[in-house]
């Protein structure tokens, strides 16, 4: 009896040992990032009164981790990046675009959260005062997550505005 009863508890302490799960042993944690950082372009023509632009964040690593990612307008970013850059970008007037939703929570198998500017390339152009400027206005986004981290350099992105001449 005392053989069986030994043989027992010794297979439980095994079966409870084995049951220990390492399948996440040397991954990565998972991170947050945007697809498309650093300076981006969208096109669009003078005789449109809405475009989108869009970017969207992706999430690494382990699909079964969890987060909530917001954007946002930055302008302390276009500060920064015009003093790095040598560039002179101002902000876009708020009157020539509009942000959709800004708020994205990501579960389980949950990998992207796809953000969209509306903007007003009719607008944009009256103000720029021709077709072609790309280097005057600039909408500065970036990302916040809660409950994971943000990979480095890849929470940004500048949205630039290329509006050409209305197709004949």
């Amino acid at each position: 009896m005392k053989k069986i009863l030994c043989f027992v508890l010794c297979f439980g302490l095994f079966a409870a040992a084995s049951c220990i799960d390492n399948r996440e042993d040397g991954y990565t944690p998972s991170k947050v990032y945007l697809v498309k950082s650093g300076m981006q372009t969208y096109a669009a023509t003078a005789d449109r009164t809405t475009a989108r632009a869009s970017a969207w964040a992706t999430k690494s690593g382990l699909l079964s981790s969890s987060c909530v990612v917001s954007y946002r307008v930055d302008p302390q970013y276009l500060s920064d990046y015009n003093a790095a850059n040598g560039t002179s970008y101002e902000m876009l007037p708020e009157s020539c675009y509009a942000l959709e939703r800004t708020e994205f929570p990501l579960k389980g198998g949950d990998a992207e959260a796809r953000f969209a500017v509306d903007y007003n390339p009719a607008e944009i152009c009256r103000l720029c005062g021709a077709y072609r400027v790309t280097d005057r206005y600039a909408l500065p986004i970036r990302i916040d997550v809660t409950g994971l981290e943000v990979a480095e350099n890849r929470d940004r992105v500048l949205m630039t505005f290329d509006i050409s001449a209305p197709n004949p």
